[in-house]
């Protein structure tokens, strides 16, 4: 048989067991994805239920609690108090057989004034929750972001078993075809032994590049919220924003420590410490309340008043170490809340110059692998002249060098894909990101970035 049709024959079947394995039609899908899926269908999920999502939500509904306790804090107060009384009279009581002393006592009670204690107390519960606002919209990115990456996982898992498969079919024939010289004496038995070690070699990577498959799109389907759907087929996507031109690193610095949503977040969270010191230390100050109450008595003596108002001030002469151990407290936390920022600075700015340098790097990659696809293309169009010629045999090693280039070609475009997203979360600008084409996006400049 033509060793050429031999490797055909052998990779449509393997390439149909690749689909066969992979199919979701075993998993049972309560809510089966789009079939095919593409990115932008993949990204609408992005914000369907997620434990992420959920702990940033939870995160987010804690902050607002507590920014409705510290609200509540000085809120009109209404008390009815029903005491039942049975007592036993002096002798010398008006009247000593009566012995039913019960009340009925309605309490009317408005802080007006505490000095500047609860207005820090909500100054910093707002404080924490535009904060938890900032963490959910940094988790709605990074979901985002997440996405992406497991669906280009996906389809470079495709094309990496592609590339596997003909690897294993060139190995195959090789191996096949010293059998038959073998046994005329054409080859040797070490040399056949090695051809057919490196067949095993050439399984071997295939099966992992089939195990990826599975993996990948379970990781895919995670992320999605739908682990029991696993997507079989994925729509190579359109990344127009790869081609943008990119900022200068001092423009997109100046633009990150602005919009960066961890950067804000711990902006808000050191607004939330500082407020709460000044909460503390407001407790040494007096607080002016006023109290109105009507009682009803089963038992009327002179001294018992039905109505009573009052306006009350309360001054603190001696806490102890309460306040002290309160304000203290809170220091400590404003000093870590501040280390805090200081230390997500040092990442934002380390994290979009390795970025920045990503973008750069892989930008001129991707000139190389257009060299070396144009070079495999070509060479691949000798190779197979020859073989028309007869002065080759098989075309087996071009066809897997070309492969090669092509994987090599999808994941850095992907890759290049990844960091410019990177770069839109980092620096809090959706328009750099890679789905937008690059006459869509604002020009960023160095003044318009400036905090």
């Amino acid at each position: 048989m033509n060793p050429g049709r031999l490797a055909t024959r052998l990779a449509g079947p393997l390439a149909l067991s690749a689909v066969l394995v992979v199919s979701p039609a075993w998993v049972a899908a309560s809510e089966p994805l789009p079939e095919p899926l593409s990115l932008d269908q993949a990204l609408t999920l992005a914000e369907a239920p997620h434990p992420d999502l959920a702990t940033a939500h939870a995160a987010l509904e804690a902050a607002e609690a507590r920014r409705l306790g510290a609200g509540a804090v000085n809120d009109f107060e209404a008390n009815l108090s029903l005491d039942a009384r049975w007592v036993e009279p002096p002798d010398i009581a008006t009247y000593p057989d009566e012995h039913n002393d019960s009340r009925a006592l309605l309490t009317l009670r408005k802080e007006l004034y505490d000095f500047g204690r609860s207005k820090g107390g909500i100054e910093a519960a707002e404080a924490g929750v535009r904060a938890s606002e900032w963490l959910l919209r940094e988790a709605e990115a990074r979901r985002h972001m997440d996405i992406m990456r497991r669906f280009l996982d996906v389809i470079l898992a495709d094309i990496t078993f592609e590339r596997e498969t003909e690897r294993m079919a060139t190995a195959y024939v090789a191996m096949d075809r010293a059998r038959d010289r073998n046994e005329l004496g054409q080859v040797s038995d070490i040399d056949l032994l090695q051809l057919e070690d490196e067949y095993q070699a050439t399984r071997m990577s295939r099966q992992a590049a089939l195990t990826n498959q599975r993996a990948t799109r379970s990781l895919l389907a995670q992320a999605l919220g739908r682990p029991a759907s696993l997507p079989a087929r994925l729509l190579p996507p359109m990344l127009p924003g790869n081609d943008a031109e990119l900022p200068d690193y001092e423009t997109l610095l100046a633009v990150a420590l602005r919009g960066n949503p961890r950067l804000l977040a711990a902006r808000e969270a050191l607004d939330d410490n500082r407020q709460q010191m000044a909460a503390s230390r407001a407790q040494r100050y007096p607080s002016l309340r006023s109290e109105i109450t009507a009682g009803a008595y089963e038992q009327e003596f002179g001294s018992r008043q039905p109505f009573v108002a009052s306006l009350v001030l309360d001054v603190p002469l001696y806490t102890g170490d309460r306040v002290d151990a309160a304000v203290a407290g809170a220091r400590a936390g404003f000093n870590r809340a501040q280390a805090d920022l200081e230390r997500t600075e040092y990442w934002v700015r380390q994290q979009l110059l390795e970025t920045w340098q990503a973008i750069q790097t892989l930008k001129a990659q991707r000139e190389q692998v257009l060299v070396r696809q144009d070079y495999r293309e070509l060479y691949l169009d000798r190779s197979r002249a020859q073989y028309e010629l007869e002065i080759k045999t098989d075309l087996g090693d071009a066809m897997v060098q070309q492969s090669d280039a092509r994987l090599l070609a999808h994941r850095t475009e992907y890759e290049l894909a990844l960091a410019w997203e990177r770069l839109a979360w980092l620096t809090g600008e959706p328009s750099l990101s890679p789905l937008l084409p690059p006459g869509e996006k604002a020009p960023l400049t160095a003044d318009e970035a400036n905090p």
